[in-house]
């Protein structure tokens, strides 16, 4: 059988809409696609071939029929690897502070106080409606968390 390759050019470039379609059009006989945003292109296709210098190769041949500058980047991937990082969650699973309050077992208060304290995560972002935490970043400090149950006994004067 023979496999898929996914293969990302990158150009360092701003096409206009003129030069978009005719990309699309170079493209037209293989499975691929075009994209552009903040100056730079990117055109995925995806090449049935032995192997991945065949699939450069052959996705450069398509995309240079329409721009003749060089590629800054280039990413091959099997297909379905491709496909499984596609599919990947890009941001990290977010916590406030209630959520953070029950994975620790205390009150949203306390998790305030324990905001102060040296080894507690700094939170990514800080919103109106009140800090999120990386969850990786709070389930680290949960497993490493020395925790003091109670009040400290008081002195007696």
């Amino acid at each position: 059988m023979i496999p898929v390759w996914a293969v990302t050019l990158t150009y360092d470039t701003s096409p206009t809409p003129e030069t978009l379609d005719a990309w699309e059009d170079a493209l037209a006989g293989i499975d691929a696609h075009v994209s552009a945003a903040a100056g730079r292109t990117q055109v995925v296709a995806h090449i049935d071939t032995l192997d991945a210098p065949s699939a450069i190769e052959d996705a450069l041949a398509h995309t240079t029929k329409v721009v003749k500058i060089d590629a800054v980047g280039i990413e091959t991937l099997r297909d379905d690897l491709y496909e499984q990082a596609a599919l990947a969650p890009t941001l990290p699973e977010l916590m406030s502070a209630p959520e953070v309050g029950d994975l620790l077992g205390v009150s949203r208060q306390r998790v305030h106080q324990l905001r102060h304290t040296a080894h507690f995560p700094l939170p990514l972002v800080e919103l109106r409606t009140g800090p999120i935490w990386d969850a990786a970043a709070i389930r680290k400090f949960a497993a490493d968390w020395d925790r003091k149950p109670g009040r400290p006994a008081r002195r007696a004067s």
